[in-house]
């Protein structure tokens, strides 16, 4: 009977198993993911201002009563949020229970999608399905909820302004 070295039972690096295959260079990861950051920290705020009279627009913003735009971004994160939770109900409805943590992600996500890159919401709305498909989601149920959290919002938005 022979004894076998730790050697032996070494696996060779092409049969690694998925999760070390992913870990294999996580510092070099991290420092693409910091240069990106800043590319796009650096695009938006220097950049970005020079376009279309955003300098301008800025600058009427120090006219603008502080209480107000709070109340805004606070209005704003409201609506958010009860977007994302009709959103979960209706992916509930279809059969879909899902944290809401992820769908307020996947809203989010899709909202600044859609507002940064041209042809927005398509682009929103493939980032939803794509995100929800990796989850589990098939993207028919998906692609359905949306259209249906659109009606009812759209509904209710057109019910608010007739009141």
């Amino acid at each position: 009977m022979t004894s076998l070295s730790p050697a032996d039972h070494a696996e060779p690096a092409s049969r690694a198993s998925p999760q070390l295959r992913g870990r294999r260079r996580p510092a070099l990861r991290r420092i693409w993911h910091v240069v990106l950051f800043l590319a796009l920290a650096g695009g938006v705020f220097g950049l970005l201002p020079r376009l279309g009279g955003l300098a301008h627009d800025a600058a009427g913003l120090r006219h603008g009563r502080p209480a107000f735009m709070v109340a805004a971004v606070v209005a704003q994160a409201a609506s958010l949020a009860c977007y994302a939770l009709l959103y979960r109900q209706v992916l509930a409805a279809f059969g879909a229970r899902l944290r809401f943590r992820l769908v307020a992600d996947v809203v989010l996500a899709s909202f600044l999608v859609s507002h940064v890159i041209p042809f927005g919401s398509a682009a929103g709305s493939v980032v939803n399905v794509d995100t929800l498909e990796k989850d589990g989601v098939a993207a028919a149920t998906t692609g359905e909820a949306i259209a249906l959290t659109s009606l009812v919002s759209t509904a209710a938005l057109i019910a608010l302004f007739g009141a």
